[in-house]
């Protein structure tokens, strides 16, 4: 059975494989027939098929979008100040508040609100100062004699019914003018420094200067005039000298000269011990017709001592404000118009220094 099968195959296949020797030989024949057979052309090539095309790239995908931060808080408002106050001492400011701390974020949420800085503390209000004491001069304790300044030195002493308040408003008769006729005439010298006074506020509306200025009085005499009543005297106002100098030839270094300024240096010196007088207003004598040699005289010598005083002294020298004018027909005073022309220049010259002010 298995032989049959294999003769069935075999014989196809043989005869299949016969027939290209066959082919070949009758292809071969040089017979008298036709030349032989032309070769077969090359086949063409198939042509490269075309690549394919590049795929497009996918578009980048959008980042998501950042959590908005939360917002921050507002800080809070300053503490208002304290009022002043009445008390004497200053008060101790209170601390400033602690600020909140800024709140964690959620997850995935906005920022955390911060905290609101604390309050400030408030402050301590400022005392007010108390007003200053009205400085008594005189005793411990003992009341003021009759002309209401209070004992020499006391620290509680009261003052008198006419005692001058300390650095507050002057009495009227704490200005004592002392000195000889270039004061005393025509006089409205000194009522014109009294009206600056009371217009600047500096004594009241009313009383007057304590007048004491006394024509044709040597120095001697004119210091005299103040030991015998001091102690109401809080600023002088004075001149001296004229009349020791009247005659005395042109020399500043005269022994005459020494001597009256030497006397001068030695009252500006007793002002500061006997500690009552507060300021010195001193006037100097312009050129006079009857005594021409004064002011060239007495201006080095005075103008060294009241700059050198150990209480403040004002130096007025008259004669860049008279020049020769405002002399009156005796040709030795002052005439009207010089007279408020001094009062003017002593009121300058009290402002220029702080003296009365």
């Amino acid at each position: 059975m298995a032989n049959r099968n294999q003769s069935a195959w075999v014989v196809p296949f043989l005869a299949l494989s016969l027939v290209p020797l066959w082919l070949t030989s009758c292809a071969e024949s040089d017979g008298s027939g036709s030349p032989s057979g032309a070769a077969g052309t090359t086949g063409t090539a198939g042509t490269t098929g075309a690549a394919g095309t590049n795929g497009t790239a996918g578009t980048t995908g959008s980042a998501g979008t950042t959590g908005a931060a939360g917002t921050v808080a507002t800080a809070g408002t300053t503490g208002t100040a304290g009022t002043t106050g009445t008390s004497g001492t200053t008060g101790t400011a209170g601390t400033t508040g602690t600020a909140g701390t800024t709140g964690a974020a959620g997850r995935g949420g906005t920022t955390g609100t911060a905290g609101t800085t604390g309050m400030a503390g408030r402050g301590g209000t400022t005392g007010t100062a108390g007003t200053t004491g009205m400085a008594g001069r005189g005793g411990t304790t003992g009341t003021a004699g009759t002309t209401g300044m209070a004992g020499r030195g006391g620290t509680t002493g009261t003052a008198g019914t006419t005692g001058a308040g300390g650095g507050g408003q002057l009495m009227a008769n704490n200005i004592c003018t002392i000195g000889d006729s270039w004061i005393a005439i025509p006089g409205s010298q000194v009522t014109t420094l009294q009206t600056h006074m009371r217009d600047a506020g500096k004594i009241p509306s009313t009383g007057n200067f304590d007048r004491r200025e006394v024509s044709g009085s040597r120095l001697s005499a004119i210091i005299q005039t103040y030991n015998s009543r001091p102690s109401n005297c809080r600023i002088l106002v004075m001149n001296g000298g004229g009349i020791d100098l009247f005659s005395t030839a042109l020399d500043p270094n005269s022994a005459a000269v020494t001597s009256v300024v030497n006397m001068f240096k030695d009252f500006l010196q007793k002002l500061k011990t006997d500690g009552y007088v507060q300021g010195v207003v001193y006037s100097l004598y312009p050129v006079i017709p009857t005594t021409m040699n004064l002011n060239a005289n007495m201006k080095p010598g005075y103008s060294a001592a009241c700059a050198a005083s150990p209480v403040p002294c004002a130096f007025v020298d008259l004669e860049p404000l008279f020049m020769g004018q405002h002399i009156a027909s005796d040709r030795t005073h002052p005439d009207s118009a010089g007279a408020t022309i001094i009062g003017d220049a002593w009121w300058k010259a009290m402002q220029d220094k702080g003296i009365g002010q």
